[in-house]
């Protein structure tokens, strides 16, 4: 049987709060970039959620190493413009 993942192994985004969501968004596209670019900006991906309702769930391990990498991201650009 192929290796299945609970649904508390997902994250969507959407059940985050904004400051968590931004700090997702930032460390993907430090660390996926393509990934990134394709959610935002590839028609097939736009065509999916507009006609089916289609969202993207992360891992648990992928959404949390996501914030961990955006935080360090938001900081340092915080850090920046101080």
């Amino acid at each position: 049987m192929a290796n299945r993942r609970s649904a508390t192994d997902w994250v969507n985004p959407a059940d985050l709060d904004a400051k968590t969501k931004q700090e997702l968004w930032a460390g993907l596209k430090q660390l996926d970039p393509a990934l990134a670019d394709m959610l935002v900006n590839d028609p097939n991906i736009s065509a999916l959620k507009n006609s089916f309702s289609a969202f993207v769930k992360f891992t648990s391990d992928n959404a949390r190493r996501y914030v961990i990498e955006g935080r360090k991201v938001l900081e340092e650009k915080n850090h920046v413009k101080h």
